[in-house]
């Protein structure tokens, strides 16, 4: 038995709250089925499935929670605590399902708990970036899993004239899960929500207090869908016809 299975506990919590703008397709993207079965579904049976993980907190929007748990019922996601209601942006939405797990543990829990941070529409999460989280946050503090770039990168102007290529050597497209230890990535959370930055994911939350984060390896299939190209490559891979481990 691992030292994280003795005394550690991990939970996963997902945001599921985004409107779909992109998509077009008139309902929420996380309920939107790939061969039969809901994106969000996909995304939960993960965890679900996972050893590692202890609990689940879902973020969904007020007029979706009976949906999602429907959703959780029909898919017996057992391991589901609660469902949480999102805020006006994904940094308020992660907060509040944050607060909901600290009210549903204890103290003692807290403090030797780990939070794995994903997108509800991200459903190819491999098993393989799951433990490799687990095994790399408790060392860490807190480490987010990517890609390299493959495409060349421009910067431009307002003007929309070239200014610079930028080398890619060191860049990174970076997914979820963003793994944090619990009681460090909600208090940072706290202190953003009385300032007015927002930001685009947790690890730039994290960052702006000064927190040192891991790479580690992703899953180029790891993608997260928002468009209906998004879709399309999502039936493909679910057809088994690209690899879900495409790792560095």
């Amino acid at each position: 038995m691992t030292k994280a299975n003795i005394k550690n506990h991990f939970f996963a919590v997902i945001p599921a709250a985004g409107k779909s703008s992109r998509m077009e397709t008139g309902s929420s993207k996380q309920f939107i089925e790939l061969r039969g079965i809901p994106v969000l579904a996909r995304t939960l049976l993960v965890f679900e499935g996972s050893s590692h993980i202890d609990g689940i907190i879902i973020i969904c929007g007020s007029s979706e929670i009976a949906k999602v748990s429907e959703l959780c019922v029909k898919y017996k996601i057992s391991k589901l605590i609660a469902i949480a209601e999102g805020g006006d942006s994904r940094q308020a939405s992660v907060r509040n399902g944050l607060e909901k797990l600290a009210d549903t543990i204890d103290a003692e829990t807290a403090g030797s708990s780990y939070v794995l941070i994903h997108d509800g529409a991200r459903p190819f999460l491999s098993d393989r970036v799951v433990n490799e989280c687990v095994e790399t946050v408790i060392d860490s503090g807190a480490c987010i899993c990517a890609v390299p770039v493959k495409d060349t990168i421009k910067r431009a102007g307002d003007d929309g004239l070239v200014e610079e290529t930028v080398p890619r050597e060191n860049l990174w497209s970076v997914q979820t899960p963003q793994t944090f230890k619990f009681t460090d990535i909600l208090t940072i959370h706290r202190k953003v929500a009385t300032e007015s930055a927002e930001f685009t994911d947790d690890a730039s939350v994290a960052e702006s207090f000064g927190m040192k984060i891991k790479i580690i390896s992703g899953d180029y299939t790891n993608i997260k869908i928002t468009t209906r190209e998004d879709l399309l490559l999502g039936e493909i891979i679910v057809s088994g016809q690209v690899s879900r481990e495409v790792s560095l």
